[in-house]
C-alpha cells in the first residue's frame, strides 16, 4: 500500500525513482546534497 502511494506521488511531481547499488559514494553525495537543499528550501 505505502509502495503504490509513493509511486503515485512521486509520478505527480515529475520525480524519477532509481535504486543504486550499496555504497556507491557518487550517488549517495549527490543525494544528500539534494536532500539538504530541499530541507532548507522548506
Amino acid at each position: 500500500e505505502f509502495f503504490r502511494m509513493f509511486e503515485a506521488l512521486y509520478i505527480k511531481v515529475l520525480i524519477d525513482h532509481y535504486t543504486t547499488s550499496k555504497n556507491y559514494y557518487k550517488t549517495d553525495g549527490l543525494i544528500e546534497r539534494i536532500v539538504q537543499t530541499s530541507k532548507h528550501s522548506l
